[in-house]
């Protein structure tokens, strides 16, 4: 059995009928989620989409995390707000203050054959570790308050979201990293989560 919203998108509408409110927010589960991590690089290992943890670290072994949101039918349709939620299964307090950062993908990538050199092999990524616009989307800061686990992160990714939705941009999903310098490890469910 999955985690319920384990990891999802919540996408909020405004001025609806009654009747599509009925489905306001929306829980959108990503259609891929992978971890690519700067100490394995060349072709993935068959089990890299299908763990049920997605895993982000700064400092000198980063993980990233990559993630794709399909949004047709009623989540094509412009929202009024979208949240990107987390659950951790793990967190580790860090000893400063660190930020997780949402940036948009310039790319598709593949949960089956993305990895840190990657994009889809045997295509590479042009900047290893990812192909993302420079500029955050969101960012939210985390403290020794969100160590633990069953904690709720939760990221405001609105305006990638309508972005996407008008079709101002192309929907290539998002890539979720820490500062470099970060000593934060932080476990979230994946989509395959289970019980």
């Amino acid at each position: 059995m999955k985690h319920p919203i384990a990891v999802s998108l919540f996408v909020v509408w405004a001025c609806l009928p009654a009747k599509a409110r009925a489905e306001d927010p929306l829980s959108l589960e990503p259609s891929a989620d992978i971890t690519i991590t700067s100490t394995e690089s060349g072709r993935p290992a068959k089990s890299d989409g299908e763990r049920p943890t997605l895993r982000l670290i700064g400092d000198a072994e980063k993980h990233r995390i990559c993630m794709c949101f399909e949004l047709k039918d009623q989540a094509a349709k412009p929202c009024r707000a979208a949240v990107l939620h987390l659950v951790t299964d793990k967190c580790w307090p860090n000893s400063k203050l660190t930020y997780i950062r949402v940036h948009r993908l310039v790319r598709p990538f593949s949960e089956r054959w993305s990895s840190w050199s990657d994009l889809q092999h045997p295509d590479m990524w042009i900047n290893p570790g990812g192909d993302f616009d420079p500029n955050a989307a969101c960012a939210r800061n985390i403290g020794k308050d969100d160590g633990g686990e069953g904690k709720s992160i939760d990221l405001d990714v609105t305006p990638l979201v309508q972005a996407w939705q008008s079709k101002a941009l192309p929907n290539y999903g998002l890539i979720l990293l820490l500062d470099d310098s970060s000593d934060m490890n932080i476990h979230v469910h994946s989509r395959q989560a289970a019980d």
